[in-house]
């Protein structure tokens, strides 16, 4: 029975939407370019260029998460740099995802669902380029 219990009780805390979720998503998370563009190539081919241009785009972004803040870097060297904080919200948690809610009224507010995989959380993307409905995955930093 002991063994029994140490089992779940490890289940549901190593399971980072069932632990809590917030918490596991503090932290510093790096958009993974070589994930995201293999996540595209799984719904449709992509030539050279259009490789060429996404692997500009993906792979900058960092997001980190603090309690009730999201520090956003887009990743763009000085003197234009653009790094901005807003406060974000924990709004639904399952076995291996969270919802997030970002911004104000004033602002806007926007929902996001951040799946886990591995050392990774990916994100639905609409569309991007020409490129529609595939997930861009952020990887924790260290």
């Amino acid at each position: 029975m002991k063994t029994l219990l140490l089992i779940v009780l490890t289940l549901l805390f190593s399971v980072p939407g069932m632990a809590d979720s917030s918490q596991a998503l503090q932290g510093s998370w790096l958009s993974n370019a070589q994930l995201t563009i293999k996540s595209i190539e799984e719904q449709r081919q992509i030539n050279d260029e259009e490789r060429e241009a996404l692997g500009r785009l993906f792979g900058k972004l960092k997001l980190t998460f603090g309690p009730n803040t999201v520090e956003v870097d887009q990743g763009i060297p000085a003197p234009t740099t653009t790094v901005f904080e807003e406060p974000f919200a924990v709004i639904s948690t399952g076995t291996n995802f969270v919802v997030v809610e970002f911004g104000t009224e004033e602002t806007g507010i926007t929902q996001t669902k951040y799946v886990f995989e591995g050392d990774c959380i990916k994100t639905n993307v609409e569309a991007v380029l020409s490129v529609k409905n595939f997930f861009e995955y952020f990887c924790k930093l260290e």
